[in-house]
């Protein structure tokens, strides 16, 4: 009894492995189109659920938006602060350029 047992059992072995040789290759490619297929699920669905949160969140904050009005009080550059500090500037510079130029004689 224990010899067709294994003959049996060798009998299905070798039907294993002739299926294996006849059917792997499609197997093989059949299991990684699935995997592929997994992959892209696994995307599509982070990206429904980024969306679906973004759309049923709740908006905390508000904008508000006044009227305009005038300035109380002119809001330029002051004139005189300009002219005094462009009059000392050109002041200082001609004096380097004078006491460059008179080094130079020298």
């Amino acid at each position: 009894a224990a010899g067709k047992d294994n003959t049996s059992q060798m009998k299905q072995i070798n039907q294993i492995l002739n299926n294996i040789k006849e059917l792997g290759g499609e197997f093989k490619e059949t299991s990684n189109m699935l995997w592929s297929e997994l992959e892209s699920y696994r995307k599509l669905k982070m990206q429904y659920d980024e969306a679906l949160q973004e759309v049923e969140k709740e908006i905390t904050y508000a904008q508000i938006i006044s009227s305009p009005f005038p300035a109380d009080k002119k809001s330029y550059p002051v004139r005189w602060v300009i002219v005094l500090l462009s009059a000392i500037a050109t002041l200082f510079f001609t004096i380097v350029v004078v006491g460059f130029i008179e080094s130079k004689k020298k």
